[in-house]
């Protein structure tokens, strides 16, 4: 839980939070492959609401206090034992007291945790130009980090940041996939999406899938890597080791030894060479 904190910027009366967690699939495998984190209020209050009294300065260290207490939860919890990548959201900041790849990688060292072990998703909240935020991105991968876009297709500089950029990681936003599996429109547009990441070697995980119906059609399309409510909803202070699909067999993590798939082979040689081992 957090508490109210003293920044070098001055005093900062934080919001106390919680993080939760919520599994990132291969259907297609049936395993989990990562856990994103999500900082909710003590209360079940959610982020926007949480962080709403903020100004720029008390967000920027909120969001360091946040990271730190996440990354000591998740190292706590096992999860580079459980053979996941933790899932941490960033916003896109290129002042020096922002949360940052510098400041997770000294933190995840301190715990034990590898840059491998970890994919900082830029949320979409941020005024950065294309080049500022492809500034960002290279920062990452100079510190070992491989980069997520979320929410891709819910804001209107998503393609041109993806064109300039490549992130590693591109989360497919709830917006391109709820009813997919009754839109024709839909479905060309996360078609193309695939065939566009398969080209650039970019993993595409598909968020926010609450049907059964919605999971068939994007298995259809080529998206075996899902996140929603179909599977699991976020789970305070644990890393949910099973997920509920439907009336099938659960899946579950990975068998011990078994490595993970979902952050390998990217970026520079710390990506390619210290993949996740159970």
């Amino acid at each position: 839980m957090g508490r109210g904190y003293v920044g070098g910027s001055g005093p900062f009366n934080l919001p106390a939070f919680q993080t939760a967690f919520q599994p990132i699939v291969d259907v297609a495998k049936r395993t989990i492959l990562a856990y994103e984190a999500l900082t909710r209020g003590t209360d079940g209050t959610s982020y926007p609401q949480l962080i709403g009294h903020l100004d720029a300065a008390a967000l920027r260290v909120f969001h360091r206090q946040s990271a730190e207490a996440t990354i000591q939860l998740a190292a706590r919890l096992g999860i580079a034992e459980l053979g996941a990548s933790l899932c941490l959201n960033v916003q896109p900041d290129l002042h020096p007291d922002a949360l940052n790849s510098d400041f997770v990688a000294k933190t995840a060292k301190n715990l034990g945790l590898l840059p491998a072990n970890i994919l900082l998703e830029f949320t979409e909240e941020h005024r950065l130009s294309i080049a500022e935020y492809k500034q960002l991105m290279e920062r990452n991968r100079r510190a070992g980090f491989a980069t997520g876009m979320d929410d891709f297709g819910a804001g209107y500089s998503g393609v041109a940041a993806l064109v300039e950029c490549h992130p590693e990681v591109l989360k497919l936003d709830r917006s391109l996939v709820r009813g997919i599996d009754t839109s024709f429109t839909r479905q060309k547009f996360v078609a193309a999406f695939v065939g566009c990441c398969e080209a650039l070697d970019i993993r595409l995980i598909a968020e926010g899938i609450e049907t059964e119906a919605e999971c068939a059609m994007l298995l259809e399309l080529g998206v075996p890597l899902m996140q929603g409510y179909l599977f699991s909803h976020p789970v305070v202070n644990q890393l949910p080791v099973e997920t509920v699909w439907g009336v099938d067999a659960p899946m579950r993590r990975r068998p011990h030894g078994v490595r993970s798939s979902l952050l390998a082979n990217f970026g520079p040689e710390p990506l390619s060479a210290l993949i996740l081992q159970a």
